[in-house]
């Protein structure tokens, strides 16, 4: 089950209610939510402190794209190519929260 107050944060970037409450686990932060670039480090920062988490080293350019034109948005603007990113979820946010740490 996730959270109220995860929610809460979540609902600060984007509306959730949108989707449907049986929906918001699986919800991907970048494929479905569209947070990148800046908004995932504010987000970060946030998530830590307000659920006092310990994040793991991990590629964020692995998961998100950067904002702006970026190397990769160039080759995407002329191949028409989207790079693949890898899904982080809702649901891995709350495992993060219940044992105080988000290992990807």
């Amino acid at each position: 089950m996730i959270s109220k107050e995860l929610k809460e944060m979540i609902n600060n970037v984007v509306d959730l209610d949108k989707f449907g409450e049986n929906r918001i686990p699986g919800l991907r932060l970048y494929h479905d939510l569209n947070i990148y670039g800046d908004d995932v480090d504010d987000f970060f920062d946030e998530y830590q402190k307000l659920f006092d988490v310990t994040i793991h080293p991990f590629n964020f350019t692995d998961y998100f794209p950067e904002e702006g034109w970026d190397w990769s948005s160039i080759v995407r603007f002329f191949t028409g190519k989207e790079n693949t990113y890898k899904e982080l979820t809702i649901a891995d946010l709350q495992k993060g929260i219940d044992n105080k740490e988000l290992i990807l």
